[in-house]
């Protein structure tokens, strides 16, 4: 499956079919609901983690281990990860004898879960719940002249030297309630029936859009010159990548 594929698929809300095995796509409403918000990110936490995380206080050689390997050596990672299959997959597993995982599906059919099978899994669901989110990138300004542009380093080096505050946070449940503010079509009823997914494609979209037209109001009001940079680098439609 081309990534392309899996996007499209994401953004109309489908489950992933991954070698025979089906990656659940819940919904905002079943993960608030059904799963409950502390144990989604309980789970959602063992596909953050990786061997550098999981033995940084060890003298064991890092390098020769991967994340499967902990998983399947040590009982309460193969627990934890028993379970993050359960709940999203909707099969019922067990540890194997081979370091693999077994279920069986509602046809009575033996599915293993295996190592050579655990990178492929982990990116799909990653990119389903938008796990790791890297920064956006940083377009280059073009003042219109000399003077705007030593008014915005002012204002920059004051903006840096203000307290830093370390409560503030973008959570799922913040970005869910600023959506159903912001957007017209979007209400708290509304919004409960969008996945991780397409949640976080319309967070994104939207601080691009909102980004774009800063862009050409300080065009307009003399700030900026546009000439100087390519609009296209900040486009209200440019494609984005969420994760």
């Amino acid at each position: 499956m081309s990534n392309e594929e899996l996007k499209g698929l994401l953004l109309i809300g489908e489950d992933i079919e991954y070698q025979n095995i089906t990656i659940r796509n819940y919904k905002l409403r079943q993960i608030l609901k059904e799963l409950k918000l502390d144990k989604y990110n309980y789970l959602l936490g063992l596909s953050i983690l990786d061997v550098k995380d999981v033995l940084k206080d060890s003298k064991i050689d890092r390098n020769k281990l991967k994340m499967y390997d902990i998983i399947c050596e040590v009982p309460e990672f193969t627990d934890w990860f028993i379970e993050f299959l359960n709940v999203f997959t909707n099969l019922e597993w067990k540890f194997g004898r081979f370091r693999d995982f077994v279920a069986y599906n509602e046809s009575g059919k033996r599915v293993r879960f295996t190592e050579d099978m655990y990178d492929g899994f982990m990116k799909i669901f990653k990119k389903m719940y938008c796990v790791g989110k890297g920064k956006n990138e940083k377009i280059e300004t073009k003042y219109a002249n000399d003077k705007v542009k030593k008014y915005f380093e002012e204002f920059e080096e004051w903006e840096t030297n203000l307290p830093k505050k370390n409560d503030v946070k973008i959570t799922l449940l913040s970005i869910l309630e600023s959506l159903a503010t912001k957007h017209d079509n979007l209400n708290m009823i509304t919004i409960q029936s969008y996945t991780v997914y397409q949640l976080m494609a319309t967070y994104y979209r939207t601080e691009q859009i909102d980004n774009y037209d800063n862009l050409i109001k300080s065009y307009y009001t003399g700030m900026l010159d546009i000439e100087k940079i390519n609009i296209l680098d900040s486009h209200w439609a440019k494609e984005t990548d969420i994760i």
